[in-house]
C-alpha cells in the first residue's frame, strides 16, 4: 500500500491520498483505521507530497507573505510542516519559486454588483421575457431592511426554440405534417447584490451557515487575513468577498429567492416554478459579474452535481414499481406512499404540509404498534386509537426506559420519541390555528432547517431504519415488558372510565 499525506495551509494532516481516493483523517473512518494500522505495522509506505512550483505571494505592504501552491496559501512558519517541505524542496533545488503576475484589467472598469442566476426546469408562467422588481430583506430581526433588485426571466428571450422539432427529430418524423410550434423556454430568477454590501452582509449571513459550510468560509478568511496582513476587524478583502460571495450568501439566496417564488406564486395563483435548497444553489446557480461600465462577465463558477445512479434500459418491477401498481397486494403502501409523499413535499418547499403528514404517518405507525403488540381484540383496539397521539408517545417512553435489554430500545429510541413529540406539538399548533414555529408570521429558512431536523430521522430512508425497525420489534410481541406496560396502561384507563360514570 502507497500513500500520500494531504496538509491543510496551516501544515495540519487533514487526509491521506491513495490513488484517485481521498482519506479524511477521521477516527469513525474504516478506510482511515487500516491506513494507520498498515503505517504502524510496515505494510504502507508514506510519500510526501512533492513540490514543483510554487508563487510568492505578499502582503498589502508588499512585504512578503509566503506561498502560493496549488492553490493554498502557505505562510511564512518555521512550524509549519507544509512551509518545511516546500522550504526544503527549494533549497534542495526541486521547486521553481515564482513572483505572482501583476493584475490587469484591460478596462480599468471596477465590478460593481454580482448577479445571482438561479436556473429553473420549467419557465414562469405569464411572464414575457422578464419581470423586475425589489425585495426587502434582513438578516436578523434588528437589522434594517434593505431592498434588493430582482428579476424573473424567461430564456431564450431573441430565439424561440422549438420543442416540436427535438421530437420529430427522434421519432424521424417530417416537421412540416405538425406546423404548430411549442416554445422551450427556461425560467431563470436574478438577484442583485450591490459589491459595497458584501462586507456587512458577510458578517451578518456567516452566522446563519450551517457547520460545515460556516468551518470552511472561516478557515478562508483566516487565509486571506494572515496573507495580507489584515486585522479581523477589517474583515476579507473585496475580491475574497466576491469570489466566494455563492458559499457565504447560500442563506441570503435561498431565503430571499424562496420569498419572491413564494409572492410570485400568490400574487398570479400559479403553482412555485420550484424551490430553492442548497443543492439548486450547487447545481444550478451561476455567479455573474457586473462592472461599472455596465459590462457583464462570469464570475467565479463552480458547479456540482449529486451522484445517483444513471438509469436506462429496461424498468424492472420492483417493490417499489409493485407497491404504487399493485397496492392491494402490500399490506403497508399507503403508509409507504405517505412517507415518499413527506419527502417530496419537503424537497418543494412544503415543510409544515410535509410535517403534518408526518404526524399522521407516526400516529399510524404508533398505534398499530401497540396494538399488534398485545395482539389486541377489537374493543381494546379502539380504545387504544380513541386515545390522543402524545399519550401513546408517552407509553413507548415508559416501555423505551423500563427496557432490561438495551439493545432491544436504544437511547436512540428515546432521543427519537422526544423528536415525535416536538412533531406533534407543531403539527397541533399549524393544524388548530395555522401557527409557524416561534409564532413567526413566514416561515424562514431557519425554521425550515429546524424542522428538517426534526423530520430527518424518520422520513430518510436510512436514518429511518432504526426507529421502524423497533416498532417492528415492539409489534412482533416478544417483549414481555412491554406487553406489561400497555396492558397497565389500559387497565388504569378502564378503571378511570368506570370510577368518572359513577360519580355522574
Amino acid at each position: 500500500m502507497e500513500v500520500t499525506p494531504i496538509y491543510n495551509w496551516e501544515g495540519h494532516l487533514i487526509s491521506y491520498q491513495q490513488g484517485n481516493k481521498f482519506v479524511p483523517i477521521a477516527d469513525d473512518n474504516q478506510e482511515y483505521q487500516i491506513i494507520k494500522e498498515a503505517i504502524k505495522n510496515g505494510t504502507c509506505i508514506v510519500k510526501e507530497p512533492i513540490i514543483e512550483e510554487v508563487t510568492k505571494t505578499y502582503d498589502r505592504k508588499k512585504n512578503w507573505s509566503g506561498y502560493r501552491w496549488h492553490g493554498i496559501f502557505v505562510p511564512i512558519d518555521e512550524n509549519n510542516y507544509l512551509y518545511q517541505i516546500i522550504d526544503k524542496a527549494i533549497k534542495d533545488n526541486i521547486c521553481i519559486v515564482n513572483e505572482p503576475e501583476e493584475e490587469h484589467n484591460a478596462t480599468g472598469s471596477k465590478i460593481k454588483t454580482i448577479i445571482f442566476c438561479v436556473l429553473f426546469d420549467q419557465p414562469w408562467h405569464r411572464v414575457e421575457d422578464f419581470y423586475e422588481g425589489k425585495m426587502p430583506y434582513r438578516s436578523n430581526p434588528k437589522a434594517q431592511y434593505v431592498d434588493y433588485n430582482f428579476r424573473l426571466i424567461n430564456l431564450p428571450i431573441n430565439e424561440k426554440l422549438n420543442a416540436a422539432n427535438f421530437l420529430f427529430e427522434y421519432y424521424e418524423i417530417a416537421k412540416e405534417k405538425f406546423p404548430i410550434e411549442i416554445s422551450m423556454k427556461i425560467g431563470m430568477l436574478e438577484l442583485e447584490v450591490p459589491v459595497k454590501y458584501l462586507l456587512k452582509l458577510f458578517r451578518t449571513e456567516k452566522e446563519l451557515l450551517e457547520e460545515n459550510t460556516a468551518n470552511i468560509i472561516e478557515d478562508i478568511l483566516k487565509q486571506n487575513l494572515k496573507e495580507f496582513g489584515r486585522k479581523e476587524s477589517e474583515g476579507a478583502n473585496i475580491l475574497v468577498l466576491i469570489q466566494y460571495a455563492k458559499s457565504y450568501l447560500e442563506n441570503f439566496i435561498m431565503e430571499l429567492g424562496n420569498r419572491i417564488i413564494e409572492a410570485y406564486a400568490g400574487e398570479y395563483r400559479e403553482l412555485p416554478i420550484g424551490y430553492i435548497n442548497k443543492w439548486k444553489i450547487h447545481e444550478k446557480t451561476f455567479v455573474i459579474n457586473k462592472f461599472d461600465d455596465g459590462t457583464y462577465d462570469f464570475g467565479t463558477f463552480g458547479l456540482s452535481e449529486r451522484v445517483t445512479p444513471k438509469l436506462s434500459g429496461k424498468w424492472q418491477q420492483n417493490f417499489s414499481f409493485l407497491q404504487v401498481a399493485q397496492p392491494e397486494a402490500y399490506l403497508k403502501s399507503s403508509q409507504n406512499n405517505a412517507l415518499r409523499r413527506v419527502r417530496m413535499l419537503v424537497d418543494s418547499g412544503f415543510h409544515m404540509e410535509g410535517f403534518c403528514l408526518l404526524n399522521a404517518f407516526l400516529e399510524v405507525n404508533v398505534e398499530d404498534a401497540i396494538c399488534e403488540c398485545i395482539k389486541a381484540d377489537k374493543e381494546t383496539e379502539d380504545i387504544i386509537r380513541r386515545k390522543d397521539h402524545k399519550i401513546l408517545l408517552e407509553v413507548l417512553e415508559e416501555i423505551g426506559k423500563s427496557a432490561k435489554d438495551n439493545s432491544f430500545y436504544s437511547e436512540e429510541y428515546l432521543a427519537k420519541i422526544e423528536k415525535a413529540k416536538e412533531i406533534y406539538k407543531h403539527r397541533n399548533a399549524y393544524v388548530h390555528a395555522l401557527e409557524l414555529p416561534e409564532k413567526e408570521k413566514t416561515l424562514s429558512l431557519k425554521q425550515r432547517r429546524v424542522l428538517e431536523s426534526l423530520m430527518y430521522e424518520f422520513m430518510d430512508e436510512w436514518e429511518s431504519r432504526p426507529w421502524y425497525e423497533s416498532q417492528e420489534r415492539l409489534a412482533s410481541g416478544n417483549d414481555a415488558s412491554a406487553i406489561s406496560i400497555i396492558q397497565k396502561f389500559i387497565t388504569e384507563w378502564r378503571q378511570k372510565k368506570v370510577r368518572n360514570s359513577e360519580n355522574c
